[in-house]
Formats: C-alpha cells, structure tokens, sequence
C-alpha cells in the first residue's frame, strides 16, 4: 500500500517530546493514489499534535510534485514557500543532483482547521472506503 513518515523531530525547549515534526518519504502503490489513503493518514497528525504536543508539523515535496501540492493544498496546509536545491532527487536519471523542495505546514492553532478539513473529504462519497486503520483515528 505505502509508507509516510516523521523524518525529523526537532527540539526548542527542554522536553520530552519535540517541539516540530517533519513528515516525509510519503510513498504510495499505483493503486492508492488518488484514494483515501492519503488523506486518511494525514490523520495521524493527531499523534504529532495530541500525543507530542508539537507547535507544527511540517511537509516536504518535491517542488516540481504537482499531485502531492495539489493534495496539500486541497487539505488546507500552509504553503511556506520553496528551498533551492534542497534535497537529493529521487528520480530516476537524476541520480546525485539536488531538488528544489516546496514547504508546507500546518500548527497547532490551525490542525483543528485542517483535521476538520481531512474528515470532512473522508466523508465525501468518492473517499468513504477508509481502511480500518484510519478509521479509528478519525
């Protein structure tokens, strides 16, 4: 099916729990894209916000991604703008070259928003076949 991530948690203050969650790596079979799957695991931001207490979680792309913008966008996240060679490429023939990452991310005053935004597109008809995973989250 795939996989996302936290792939880097960082600190502020003092305590147990990191202060920013960055989640990436998303990877996803042929046959969830453009399903709930996506969407539904953005839910489980609620650990990053509930559990950490952190002050925002931040998501990466490649800048060129239009489908993963589009779908960042659509759940209302928070464009913060564009890195210049960022990050490696992972596409294939770009091997040892570096991309341009397009910044996103939500905190904790606007996760209500965006939650409400995510459970609101599960409920859509088209994305009502959420695994049982997910649906416990929610």
């Amino acid at each position: 099916m795939g996989a996302t991530r936290s792939v880097s948690l960082r600190w502020s203050f003092a305590r147990d729990a990191p202060d920013v969650v960055e989640i990436a790596g998303t990877w996803l079979s042929a046959a969830a894209q453009r399903t709930a799957v996506n969407t539904g695991a953005k839910l489980l931001l609620t650990h990053a916000f509930d559990v950490y207490g952190v002050a925002q979680v931040d998501l990466k792309t490649d800048a060129r991604n239009e489908r993963s913008i589009a779908a960042m966008e659509r759940l209302g996240l928070t464009r913060e703008g564009t890195v210049a060679r960022a990050h490696r490429s992972l596409v294939r023939g770009e091997e040892g070259q570096l991309r341009d990452s397009a910044l996103f991310g939500v905190t904790r005053e606007g996760w209500p928003r965006v939650r409400a935004r995510i459970v609101e597109l599960l409920e859509a008809p088209s994305l009502s076949e959420l695994p049982d995973v997910l649906r416990a989250v929610r």
